[in-house]
């Protein structure tokens, strides 16, 4: 599995604000970004005079791990149900249909 995945959380926490403030934004920066964004740009070390030529392609790369990870986790799962089906055939016997019962081979040729 890919772990290079970021995990967003659905807020800035305090700990973030303050990592934040230590790469040099402000209080209105800060209230401005989103969780992604700030996210992003405490991850790489992103300073407020190189966010915005830096922000636009972390954004973007993210989206395509993000992808790259939905791809794999729904091949696995494809791969998963298919082997769960597989094991839920139950194994055909082999030429059981082409013999014939003994039984009524012997009961027919005991009445002659």
């Amino acid at each position: 599995r890919s772990n290079n995945v970021v995990k967003i959380p659905f807020v800035i926490t305090r700990s973030m604000k303050d990592a934040l403030a230590q790469l040099g934004y402000t209080t209105p920066e800060i209230k401005r970004l989103t969780p992604l964004h700030a996210t992003l740009l405490l991850e790489h070390q992103v300073t407020p005079s190189d966010r915005e030529t830096r922000l636009p392609t972390l954004v973007q790369q993210h989206a395509q791990a993000q992808e790259r990870h939905r791809k794999q986790q729904q091949e696995e799962q494809e791969q998963l149900l298919a082997k769960q089906e597989q094991e839920k055939r139950p194994e055909k016997p082999q030429s059981v249909s082409s013999q014939e019962p003994t039984t009524t081979t012997t009961a027919e040729s005991t009445e002659e």
